[in-house]
């Protein structure tokens, strides 16, 4: 978040539901603003953040001022990604889908997949298998989109062996 001051209170308790809205962003003149639970003025609990540049939002579980737990992330363009939040980062089971119609559904580590996923493109490519830092890394099964398949290892995201 790019947040340099202290974020206005629009009313409510630090210790319940409250509205939040930082001063506008100098750059784009929008506001970001937080609709949710609060604990000790940090947002904790269930809630929704709209980002300053109005691109993106998350709405779903907070602790401790990061995205923690369950939610939604929602870009403008039609991506999203729905799943586990972790110290604020994308980690654990989720889905990304791409404003193209591609889907990944499988593990992320901090924003990436990372593990075991399913991958379907937009050209209706198929991969299922592990990947490694956003890449099909491991044992695998790539599905094309003219029909060709291929079952074995990837080395990042190449045809291994």
């Amino acid at each position: 978040m790019s947040q340099v001051m202290a974020p206005r209170s629009l009313g409510g308790s630090p210790n319940g539901s409250i509205r939040v809205a930082p001063p506008p962003n100098r750059l784009t003149n929008v506001t970001a603003h937080y609709a949710g639970e609060m604990v000790d003025g940090k947002r904790d609990g269930t809630g929704t953040y709209v980002y300053d540049n109005k691109f993106f939002q998350y709405q779903g579980e907070w602790r401790n001022n990061q995205k923690d737990g369950c939610g939604t992330f929602t870009m403008a363009d039609g991506g999203s990604y729905e799943g586990e939040f972790t110290n604020g980062q994308i980690t654990g089971q989720g889905t990304r889908k791409w404003a193209n119609g591609s889907v990944y559904t499988g593990t992320f580590v901090d924003g990436e997949r990372h593990g075991h996923g399913v991958f379907i493109g937009a050209d209706k490519t198929h991969y299922e298998g592990e990947w490694r830092d956003n890449r099909q890394h491991g044992e695998g099964c790539l599905t094309t989109a003219s029909g060709v398949r291929y079952q074995g290892s990837f080395a990042r995201h190449r045809y291994h062996g």
